[in-house]
């Protein structure tokens, strides 16, 4: 998988075939060009984040990997109280519907920007 993403001719090659669909649905929805391109972009950011990492390391029970579990469970001077809070929320529970989560996350964002009328240039709202 990282020969493909470090790549850029087999990036241009996947990007094509992935991107016809989703740029095609896109824009039958309404979205305008630049809006396309930002849907886009944060939909591959997002699955490279949950893909990558996933792949370099074997399955834990965890949500966080293990060396950034272990340096928020550290007693410290009150840094970082958001992620700290968070893991003590999540505890050692296992999420199998992270990842379709996330996705439905994105893709309410994008409903919701059409429900609101905003078809046009992202940066004008």
């Amino acid at each position: 998988m990282l020969q493909i993403v470090s790549d850029p001719q087999a990036v241009a090659i996947a990007a094509m075939h992935v991107n016809e669909p989703l740029v095609a649905a896109l824009k039958q929805a309404g979205l305008a060009p630049t809006a396309v391109v930002a849907a886009i972009n944060v939909s591959v950011d997002y699955v490279h984040g949950a893909v990558l990492p996933a792949a370099a390391r074997p399955r834990s029970p965890d949500h966080a990997p293990a060396s950034l579990r272990s340096e928020l469970e550290q007693p410290t001077d009150e840094q970082f109280p958001a992620p700290r809070w968070l893991l003590a929320e999540l505890g050692q529970e296992e999420d199998a519907d992270t990842f379709e989560r996330g996705i439905d996350i994105i893709v309410s964002g994008l409903d919701a920007l059409l429900s609101a009328g905003t078809r046009t240039d992202l940066g004008q709202g």
